[in-house]
């Protein structure tokens, strides 16, 4: 009987251990998505490298496997590389379970998606010459597109009353956009 209890608690506590890595290393995976460098990388991947890909010269230096020459085509492999490593990173934690699928997705999907969709060009060109480009990124953009089905509304707690949220600048804002032009 005491072997048993023995048991039972090692196994409690095993439990205990690896909500607790998982929970530091969500927190560690947080403050690492908001830092300054990786804000800065976002920022530049999202608003400075669609306009950089118009330019065939561009993507024809990202596409050859040397080092790349131009300060822009380094600066943009730079931030490439550091906002997708986070995810590949992510990806490999949650394929080896040392991250929960489902919480990764909770928190994460629509980040995930929301990247890879700003990432896919820079992926195609880069997989031109290595198709594992980002795999376990890709990984969690697929896991990322299942959960977003299952869960078209979120995951809001079901049988809990939602908090009515009064936009007060909505007509004042449908006026205006309706000033601009397209």
């Amino acid at each position: 009987m005491v072997i048993l209890a023995t048991a039972i608690a090692a196994i409690v506590q095993l439990r205990h251990l690896r909500s607790a890595n998982e929970i530091a290393s969500f927190t560690r995976l947080l403050q690492d998505w908001e830092s300054r460098d990786m804000v800065e990388a976002w920022d530049f991947v999202q608003n400075e490298i669609p306009r950089l890909l118009d330019d065939p010269s561009f993507r024809h230096e990202l596409d050859r496997r040397l080092p790349p020459t131009s300060e822009r085509a380094r600066l943009a492999k730079a931030c490439y590389r550091r906002v997708g490593n986070f995810f590949e990173y992510m990806g490999w934690m949650v394929e080896m379970r040392f991250l929960d699928r489902e919480n990764v997705m909770r928190y994460w999907a629509a980040h995930i998606l929301a990247v890879w969709k700003d990432f896919e060009p820079l992926i195609g060109i880069f997989r031109r010459s290595d198709t594992g480009v980002f795999d376990r990124f890709e990984y969690l953009c697929a896991l990322a597109n299942e959960w977003s089905k299952k869960h078209p509304e979120g995951t809001f707690p079901k049988g809990v009353q939602r908090v009515d949220i009064v936009d007060k600048y909505r007509e004042a804002d449908r006026l205006f956009a309706s000033t601009l032009r397209d």
